[in-house]
């Protein structure tokens, strides 16, 4: 049995050499192998792609819907300030101003809607953009309200403005880290170095409302609250550039070249 077997051998040996065939060659099965491979990584990164290049459009609105609101809020602060500083305006004169202030409010509170309604449609992506779609609605909402209504519901509204401020920039800027996996590691570490900083920032700005809140320490509290105002306005500057920075780093994906 053995010699049989082993002549076998060298006779299959040398009839692949006279074939012109290598035992070291890859079988043919192997080569489809890595074809089929390599046209699963193609039809991933052609998914990918496509999906990148809607992210880029939906970035880019909510960037601009993001700055128009911005210009709103300067604008109506700056009326405001006019208004208590001008003393010699008259009844009409605050009518009409109080007119363009309820016209910001229910523009504004259109602008909260559209971005949320964008950000809602990126859930079929990723699932927490519904949930940061839906929260940003109800802080628009809320938003509009507190401006409409004083007292104490207008005082709540404030509270529930703030609550839903917090929830949704936790919950979009998670998604928005999500969206860059196997993209932009390097954007992904940014924005979740962004949420770490929104959640210390709030963190503080609670401290510092209970601090206000104490008979003895309330002009430190106010002292404190005045600060955070100030980098409140450095964060929301800084998370329009990183809105505007990812949507153009999405739109370089979309436009790479799959190498195979």
């Amino acid at each position: 049995m053995c010699p049989q077997y082993q002549e076998d051998e060298v006779d299959r040996y040398f009839r692949m050499q006279e074939q012109g065939i290598s035992e070291d060659e890859p079988k043919e099965e192997h080569t489809y192998v890595d074809e089929e491979d390599r046209l699963r990584r193609q039809l991933v990164h052609d998914e990918k792609v496509v999906q990148c290049a809607e992210y880029s459009k939906k970035y880019m609105s909510i960037f601009s819907l993001m700055v128009i609101n911005i210009v709103l809020a300067v604008g109506s602060l700056a009326i405001a300030i006019l208004a208590i500083a001008n003393i010699r305006f008259t009844i009409k004169h605050y009518q009409l101003i109080t007119n363009i202030l309820y016209g910001i409010s229910l523009t504004t509170f259109v602008l909260y809607i559209l971005q949320g309604v964008i950000i809602l449609s990126l859930g079929k992506f990723v699932y927490d953009f519904r949930t940061a779609g839906m929260l940003l609605m109800l802080r628009g909402a809320l938003v509009a309200l507190r401006t409409s209504f004083g007292g104490v519901f207008g005082s709540l509204c404030g509270i529930g403005v703030a609550v839903t401020s917090i929830l949704y920039i936790l919950k979009f800027v998670t998604a928005l880290s999500s969206s860059f996996d196997n993209v932009a590691t390097y954007m992904a570490i940014t924005w979740d170095n962004f949420k770490k900083l929104y959640t210390y920032f709030y963190i503080a700005w609670g401290i510092a409302m209970a601090v206000s809140l104490a008979p003895i320490y309330g002009m430190i509290g106010q002292l404190f609250l005045a600060i955070l105002e100030i980098l409140e306005i450095v964060l929301i500057i800084w998370e329009v550039v990183l809105i505007f920075r990812s949507a153009l780093v999405m739109k370089q994906y979309s436009q790479s070249i799959f190498a195979g």
